[in-house]
């Protein structure tokens, strides 16, 4: 006789008629509430492993005519959790092969199934990669400076483009002809003998107005200063390290930064969108490192809207509901900063975020 209990509560029992249970173990089985299952209802026993929740499963495989009242084939007789398919095996082969010895049926063990491995990540776009004002590229072999910054073959270099600084140059030339118009009338103004205009009640002494165009020009000129020298000293490159697993920032030879990991944990990629899911164009983006406990150091930003024309086109780009935090992977790549951002993260080994923010 083979027997099947929890603790000393016996639930089930088999000889080679067939088997006995009770009412309780009847219903949770559709079993014959009379208690009793003849051998001739019953095709063989069967054992198993399960990946939906991980267990050993032993049981019965019954003929057609019962599992035509039952609405299957399969009774399961007693399961044992078994996330490492080896712990409970040859107690489960033990079991089954008892009842089938007591039955006089044949046993069958129906094996794990083998994992189907995971597919490959897909590539990440080649470089060079552009968004906005940056573009990303790799130092080639044989390549010792961008942009008067030393490099080494093997990094990676996210470089301004040339673009931003003649938008500079152009706003500095810009005040400093608005400048000379001023100087020119105030000085023109401050030495002619002509009358100067009444203003009326917003100014009641006009003989303010040539100091007031003389102040304009040296506000004028702090313009042209600042945008000369902020175009001048501003960050050009910023060079990615696999080696060392660090990102530092130059202007020219001269470095401005430097952070690398331990302490960067992860890559923040941030973008503004529109909700329509079918606009690609980011309207402003920028690259964080985060430091850990909140803290976040700035990368750079875009500098200026990106369509993203020539970006990768993913079927697992998240949709535009509410703003949201998401780990990027190679498989959700959709615009060239993510790309950018995602290529930094492999090259230091670290961990890369989405942030998206909805407009």
């Amino acid at each position: 006789e083979w027997r099947l209990s929890t603790g000393e509560k016996p639930l089930m029992a088999a000889t080679r008629s067939g088997l006995r249970f009770g009412k309780s173990f009847a219903r949770t089985r559709r079993l014959p509430e009379e208690g009793d299952l003849g051998r001739d209802t019953i095709m063989q026993v069967v054992a198993g492993w399960q990946q939906r929740d991980e267990s050993w499963h032993l049981g019965l495989i019954v003929t057609p005519s019962l599992a035509e009242e039952r609405g299957s084939r399969w009774c399961e007789l007693a399961a044992w959790p078994d996330p490492d398919q080896e712990q409970y095996l040859d107690l489960v082969k033990e079991a089954g092969r008892g009842l089938s010895t007591v039955l006089g049926l044949p046993f069958h063990v129906v094996p794990p199934k083998e994992p189907q491995p995971a597919p490959p990540p897909p590539p990440l776009p080649d470089l060079p990669i552009s968004s906005g004002l940056w573009t990303l590229e790799p130092v080639k072999m044989g390549e010792t400076s961008k942009k008067g910054t030393p490099v080494q073959p093997g990094q990676l270099v996210l470089v301004r483009s040339g673009q931003w600084m003649r938008q500079k140059l152009m706003r500095a030339l810009w005040y400093l002809f608005w400048l000379i118009v001023y100087v020119i009338l105030s000085v023109a103004t401050l030495t002619s003998e002509i009358a100067l205009p009444n203003a009326g009640t917003l100014l009641p002494n006009p003989e303010i107005l040539p100091y007031l165009g003389l102040a304009t020009a040296v506000l004028l000129g702090v313009l042209v200063l600042g945008n000369v020298i902020h175009a001048l000293i501003a960050i050009k490159t910023i060079v990615i390290d696999p080696t060392s697993r660090s990102i530092s920032a130059y202007a020219g030879k001269s470095r401005k930064w430097q952070q690398s990991v331990p302490d960067i944990q992860s890559i923040y990629v941030s973008e503004m969108v529109k909700k329509k899911s079918n606009d690609p164009t980011v309207e402003h983006g920028e690259i964080n490192l985060h430091l850990g406990g909140g803290k976040f150091f700035h990368v750079m930003q875009q500098g200026q809207a990106d369509t993203n024309d020539t970006a990768p086109r993913s079927a697992n780009k998240p949709r535009r509901q509410a703003d949201a935090i998401m780990p990027l992977t190679r498989d959700m790549l959709h615009s060239h900063l993510q790309s950018i951002g995602l290529h930094i993260a492999e090259a230091l080994h670290a961990p890369c975020w989405y942030d998206m923010r909805i407009k």
